[in-house]
């Protein structure tokens, strides 16, 4: 007996001395988090706020005096403070009855109005506004949040709402509405679909928490519409043995398809003409919905593009559709033997043609192809053994393409992205950032300015 109490205080003393281990090294990595180590330097990051109307960008950044609010003039490059911090410190202290230091003011929701002279932002809970000339502040007003599942047009006349898995159309002026299906439901819905991260208990009757998929073109005459099928959708089970109230453990579900299931989540899109006030299903073949990647609308044109993989994710297919005709066609097909990487998939419209650019590996590299339907095939604008990372920005008039791509250089570390344009005809190829370092760009609206940070 004494021999097997003995094996039994040895046995604890090593589980408490490994379990303080454990606790410290968890506290040690802990330390190398991205949050706390951010607490250990300064000027790390410039994230810019763009205002090319006032020829400015404003940022904020931590430096040893606390955060500091900075603008930049975009033409000589000069930077002053955005607003005098000691003034607006003084004043949030006389507003919220506490005291607030110039340097660490917990302010956010930061908005400079268009003139470039107004700050509007949130501090506690009050919705305030700061004139930054008059160094006057007041009360402001509290953001309008979009109402849940509804879209609203860009002239703001007309708002698209899924009720009970149906599209309605409301009439902002008159407040008339128009329900425009009628046989949607909980199972084959309209404009709906669960969220991926929604989980729900077993016992609870109401639906799980739901994605909007209502794709309005840009002028709001048209909206394409995702029609859901989870009819034969299978389930997967989470088990909660320690519930918050009571003591009995609760299941919890979620839909998720699994490898080598025959029978898998779909959708199905539509086309609704706003004035028409009318649906109409796209003759295109129902797709899984995990190999559905979404809808871009041409700037310009009633045209739309969707991205669609295969089971496998051994090709891809971009669709065309043509609002006025309400006709889809596929404009681009791609496919290799192994895999067509979605993770590093990429598609940029050009704004005054039919034509874009897109990702492709089809010679073993990740390039960038232009397709035209002025040529019968793609036509490759990078080349050579490196990897395109990110495509930036298209000058149509001066017919180059600017990218980020890593491996390039032979003395650079191949996982480091740099900054490139190139002629959209694949010449004159030129490094914009040279410095070794990990390079991330922040173009202007206007495209004429970046920012990179490496």
């Amino acid at each position: 007996m004494k021999k097997a109490y003995f094996s039994i205080l040895l046995l604890l003393a090593f589980t408490i001395v490994h379990a303080q281990i454990d606790t410290n090294q968890y506290k040690k990595a802990e330390e190398f988090m991205a949050s706390n180590m951010s607490k250990k330097y300064y000027r790390s990051w410039v994230n810019p706020r763009w205002n090319e109307s006032q020829n400015l960008f404003w940022y904020s950044v931590k430096t040893p005096k606390g955060t500091e609010y900075i603008q930049v003039n975009l033409k000589n490059g000069k930077k002053k403070s955005l607003f005098n911090q000691e003034k607006l410190a003084a004043l949030l202290s006389a507003k919220l009855e506490k005291e607030v230091e110039a340097y660490e003011l917990s302010i956010s929701q930061l908005k400079l109005n268009e003139k470039a002279d107004e700050l509007s932002f949130k501090a506690d809970t009050l919705f305030l506004k700061y004139h930054l000339k008059k160094e006057k502040l007041e009360e402001g007003e509290k953001p309008k949040k979009d109402r849940k599942l509804t879209i609203l047009s860009p002239d703001k006349k007309t708002l698209a709402m899924v009720i009970d898995y149906n599209i309605w159309l409301k009439n902002m002026e008159s407040e008339d509405s128009i329900q425009v299906t009628k046989d949607g439901k909980r199972e084959y819905a309209y404009g709906v679909k669960p969220s991926w991260y929604s989980v729900k208990n077993i016992e609870n009757e109401e639906d799980f928490d739901l994605d909007l998929d209502l794709n309005r073109s840009p002028d709001g005459k048209y909206l394409i519409v995702g029609k859901y099928d989870h009819r034969s959708m299978k389930k997967l089970y989470l088990y909660k043995s320690l519930p918050e109230k009571g003591h009995r453990a609760e299941v919890y579900e979620y839909e998720r398809p699994i490898a080598g299931d025959s029978l898998v989540p779909t959708v199905e899109y539509g086309l609704i003409d706003v004035a028409k006030t009318n649906y109409q299903s796209l003759d295109m073949e129902s797709i899984p919905t995990f190999l559905s990647w979404g809808v871009q609308w041409h700037k310009e044109k009633p045209q739309a593009y969707f991205t669609c993989f295969s089971r496998g994710y051994k090709s891809l297919d971009i669709i065309e559709l043509d609002a006025l005709s309400a006709k889809a066609k596929p404009v681009y097909h791609d496919q290799e033997e192994t895999y067509v990487d979605p993770g590093y998939h990429e598609m940029m419209l050009f704004e005054k043609s039919d034509d874009f650019l897109i990702f492709s590996e089809r010679d073993g590299w990740n390039h960038i192809y232009h397709v035209s339907k002025n040529q019968s095939e793609p036509q490759q604008v990078t080349k050579g053994n490196f990897v395109v990372r990110s495509i930036e920005y298209i000058d149509e008039e001066d017919k180059k393409v600017y990218f980020t791509a890593a491996g390039k250089e032979t003395d650079v570390d191949p996982y480091l992205p740099m900054f490139y344009v190139v002629n959209l005809d694949g010449s004159n190829l030129q490094l914009l950032s040279p410095e070794k370092a990990f390079h991330n760009i922040s173009l202007s609206s206007n495209k004429k300015y970046y920012v990179d940070n490496y």
